[in-house]
């Protein structure tokens, strides 16, 4: 288990309509800028936890509206992007 894992005891992603009906998957990658306690909000004051290094502004409710719009499922993830970011390999650069 990794120190990730020990943080956030159930999953990073959020499923949100899971009935939905269409072919079509909405993700959300940076809806969140949650940083779990034991991260100590990786030393970022709550100003700069607020901008756009920490989540996308906004994306939540756009891919709501999209997923509303095709019913479609839609997966959300909950975690701040400077904790996990899911479009980054660990080798790439910052």
């Amino acid at each position: 288990m990794n120190h990730l894992q020990r943080a956030i005891p159930h999953d990073p992603v959020l499923v949100l309509n899971p009935e939905g009906r269409s072919n079509v998957v909405v993700v959300c990658e940076h809806a969140s800028r949650f940083i779990p306690p034991e991260f100590e909000n990786l030393r970022l004051d709550d100003l700069v936890r607020q901008r756009h290094i920490a989540w996308d502004p906004g994306s939540l409710g756009g891919a709501h509206g999209v997923a509303t719009r095709l019913v479609a499922k839609w997966i959300a993830s909950y975690l701040s992007r400077r904790v996990w970011d899911r479009n980054r390999t660990r080798s790439a650069p910052e």
